[in-house]
């Protein structure tokens, strides 16, 4: 058999120049991501470190028991427990935060339409602020922004 050396060469010596350019290419795309890994590594240790605001902090004899309970009745356990207006999507958070409700990403809008159909339980204080209608809380106070 015959080959015809002088073009495998040529071709053998294009693919040799491709793949060192995908080396360089991927090297320098490790040293990136490597880069990028290290500095999330450091976020992640400061931010562990840091130390939780004082109001952030609930006792632990503050907890909610909701399971059992509508979602409209959890949210007004929430409203009562905070003692001020909030928003849907702090109640949510609240729901969620007591292991009871799961955040499925409609749970806010599943929130606000209970509160909307038990107008006599709820009331819409300001844009997006709800309290309870009977008093139960005052709604004077508006959630910290």
């Amino acid at each position: 058999m015959c080959y015809n050396t002088s073009m495998d060469l040529t071709t053998y010596k294009s693919m040799l120049a491709d793949a060192e350019r995908d080396v360089l290419r991927l090297e320098t795309e490790l040293a990136d991501a490597q880069s990028v890994a290290r500095y999330c590594r450091r976020r992640v240790q400061e931010l562990e470190q840091m130390t939780l605001p004082l109001g952030s902090i609930r006792p632990p004899d503050i907890t909610l028991k909701l399971a059992g309970m509508t979602v409209w009745e959890a949210a007004r356990a929430v409203l009562i427990r905070e003692k001020r207006a909030m928003r849907v999507k702090e109640i949510a958070q609240a729901l969620v935060e007591s292991g009871d409700f799961k955040d499925s990403g409609s749970l806010p809008i599943t929130i606000l339409t209970a509160m909307r159909r038990r107008e006599e339980v709820f009331t819409k204080v300001d844009r997006g602020l709800f309290a309870l209608r009977n008093g139960e809380h005052s709604k004077t106070q508006r959630p910290a922004s």
